[in-house]
């Protein structure tokens, strides 16, 4: 699924890589109807990618680039400047990602499936002070692969 996108977007100013550019991980197995995590008696993070179904994941890498290339990148600090690039989508579990997905600090148990985007382009970073020039930076977003909910996104 994810190795098989083959097609360039430019609208908005994201783009996908070409399929031997695109990176990813193994895929996590699609279970349906896929389990609701709900942290402090709600989903966490804001809704972003409609899910297609319950299962989780409930919408793929293609839905990925569609919505990453129609909303563009959500972060405060960050600013695309230029066209991003998406270099890498994947559905990791929590445990499997430690380390490389961006979400340690939501206490998302280990076993929840989220979906990690990276994009890389030109960027101004607006919330360091010290360094807030043009850079081209990696970037990523990371999406809860059961909701489609916005989970993280950062850079650096």
């Amino acid at each position: 699924m994810v190795a098989a996108i083959a097609l360039v977007m430019l609208l908005h100013g994201i783009s996908a890589s070409s399929p031997a550019g695109l990176k990813s991980a193994p895929l996590v197995a699609t279970e349906c109807p896929g389990p609701l995590y709900l942290l402090n008696g709600s989903r966490p993070g804001p809704p972003a990618i409609t899910p297609r179904n319950s299962c989780t994941p409930s919408f793929t890498a293609q839905d990925v680039l569609d919505f990453t290339r129609d909303h563009g990148f959500f972060n405060k600090g960050i600013t695309p400047v230029g066209p991003l690039t998406v270099i890498e989508v994947w559905f990791v579990t929590v445990r499997d990602g430690h380390g490389r997905v961006q979400v340690d600090d939501l206490n998302l148990p280990s076993d929840v499936v989220v979906c990690y985007v990276e994009l890389c382009g030109p960027v101004l970073f607006t919330s360091l002070a010290a360094d807030s020039r043009q850079r081209t930076a990696t970037v990523y977003e990371v999406f809860d692969a059961r909701t489609g909910n916005l989970l993280a996104s950062g850079g650096g």
